[in-house]
């Protein structure tokens, strides 16, 4: 840890939030506790726009959805700071973005 997803859209795109689905499978290893989200028009220069914990998301592994002031990019990073293991594990069902289009 910390353990980051980029994703590149392609394109910019008008955010205002994104979803987070844990692993799914058998006891859930991986599941993020507590993240950073950040999101940037060119890859290089990065807004941390949402930080925070998953309370008893290990209890409960449902979509986590997360909403922040709307901006516009085309990369977003997902970093995991922390898991329910407490270890390096990391693991995704769904990783989606809200847009405001």
């Amino acid at each position: 840890m910390p353990v980051d997803l980029v994703i590149d859209f392609g394109k910019i795109e008008n955010l205002i939030g994104f979803k987070y689905l844990p692993n799914q499978k058998g006891r859930n290893p991986g599941i993020i506790t507590n993240y950073q989200f950040y999101v940037s028009p060119d890859n290089k220069d990065w807004e941390l726009v949402d930080q925070g914990e998953f309370s008893n998301i290990r209890n409960n592994p449902s979509w986590q959805i997360r909403k922040f002031s709307p901006l516009s990019g085309r990369y977003i990073r997902f970093r995991a700071l922390d898991n329910s293991e407490k270890d390096d594990n990391t693991a995704y069902a769904e990783v989606d973005v809200i847009t405001n289009e």
